[in-house]
């Protein structure tokens, strides 16, 4: 077979491109982003090989399919994916020849002599091979990273869109700039996670309400990357009682419009023709691309709003606590980002209590000398102390003083000077 008629083969395998979107945007619906990257970049390369205006779409969801991978893929348990097993490790090989045998050696020899071994022939032997090793790899290029290889696709759909006109297109090239900041901030550069974030921002702020969620998100990541960024605390706090604003007005909105709700949506979901000739389609969504959705609060059903209320009041809670905390930082003086903040309480927790549990001064301290027992000296009658009372200098009633006991050394000489009279006597 010739290599037109394989070609021809392969083509005819592939299906076609409504097919691949419609595959591709329901992997990535089922959070199966992986499979949803594959099948944009099968797309692209069979139907779509340039960036143009009537394929940029493509270009943006396969880039968005490439950083949610990412994201996905780079969590904490070291870039494992979902199901996917550890390799387990060989079990170490026993030789036939020692099975069952009693060792009394260090190293569990049989006896015999061992080999001379050339140490240096083995460490060049080892430095070859490490050589080797380095050139091979250095053959081979490193797989792209997702991150990176996403940033490529979202920077084309960006240069596409910013070529065309009309608010829809705006629209997406605003969520290209925010897809674009959310790669600067999982790949810690910041400072261009707030460029992105910004211009996603001024757009948005142009063709949005100030109510609409997507302005009150755009403030919100800019204050995650403010809060990445040192000595940016203030413009922290601006951004998140921006967002907080945002939130509430909105807030407001739904409470005065949940009274005159309907409780269910129209059966028919078709709207009147302005020339009254019948009744007009409603807008469907691209089938080769993507729709940005631009709500309106005054469809929403009753149970629609009651749902929004609810979670906007969520949110609106969580900014305030978040915003209470950052001012708190902001009086104490204490700058930095948060992992500065952080590092610099373990510290002083650490310092302050050492190795073990710190004691409080104005804790009871239990006085236990007066159950430790000390070991008596020893102390005769004629010392005059008390034996009862070893350290107190007080005198034994039962023993009298020293000058008024008798001398029992003169006594006696006195005795035997009177006896050897008598026996003078005698003779």
């Amino acid at each position: 077979m010739s290599t037109a008629d394989k070609e021809e083969v392969t083509a005819q395998d592939v299906p076609d491109l409504e097919t691949l979107i419609g595959k591709a945007k329901r992997a990535f619906a089922l959070k199966q982003y992986e499979q949803a990257a594959t099948t944009y970049a099968t797309a692209l390369e069979n139907y779509a090989k340039e960036c143009t205006p009537a394929t940029v779409d493509i270009y943006y969801l396969y880039g968005c399919a490439l950083l949610e991978n990412a994201i996905a893929s780079n969590n904490v348990l070291g870039n494992k994916q979902e199901g996917e097993e550890e390799p387990e490790e060989p079990e170490p090989k026993v030789e036939d020849d020692a099975k069952g045998r009693f060792f009394f050696g260090a190293d569990g020899t049989t006896g015999e002599d061992d080999p001379e071994v050339d140490l240096f022939a083995q460490a060049k032997a080892a430095e070859q091979e490490e050589e080797q090793e380095k050139e091979e790899q250095g053959d081979v290029e490193e797989p792209e990273d997702d991150f990176e290889a996403s940033w490529d696709i979202l920077d084309l759909a960006r240069t596409t869109y910013e070529t065309m006109q009309g608010d829809e297109s705006q629209l997406k090239l605003a969520a290209t700039y925010m897809a674009l900041g959310d790669i600067s901030l999982e790949t810690e550069k910041f400072d261009q996670a707030i460029l992105d974030y910004k211009s996603a921002l001024d757009i948005k702020e142009k063709l949005l309400p100030h109510t609409n969620r997507q302005i009150a998100e755009a403030h919100f990541r800019l204050s995650l990357a403010f809060d990445m960024t040192s000595g940016k605390l203030e413009n922290q706090i601006e951004h998140v009682e921006k967002a907080l604003e945002s939130l509430k007005e909105r807030l407001t909105i739904l409470k005065e419009l949940l009274p005159k709700a309907a409780e269910s949506k129209p059966t028919e979901d078709a709207v009147s023709d302005p020339k009254g000739k019948g009744k007009a389609t409603a807008v469907q969504e691209n089938p080769l691309g993507w729709t940005p959705k631009i709500e309106s609060l005054d469809n929403m059903i009753k149970s629609e709003i009651e749902a929004e209320i609810k979670d906007v009041s969520s949110l609106s809670e969580e900014l305030e606590a978040k915003l209470e905390d950052i001012r708190a930082t902001l009086a104490d003086g204490a700058g930095g980002t948060t992992m500065d903040r952080v590092s610099r309480e373990l510290d002083q927790e650490l310092n302050a209590g050492g190795f073990g549990p710190s004691v409080a001064i104005d804790q009871p301290v239990n006085d236990l000398t007066a159950m430790v027992k000390k070991k008596k000296p020893k102390a005769t009658l004629a010392s005059g102390f008390n034996p009862l009372v070893p350290d107190a200098a007080v005198k034994n009633p039962l023993v009298p003083d020293s000058d008024t006991l008798p001398s029992l050394g003169k006594r006696k000489a006195e005795e035997d000077q009177g006896r050897d009279d008598k026996k003078q006597k005698v003779e």
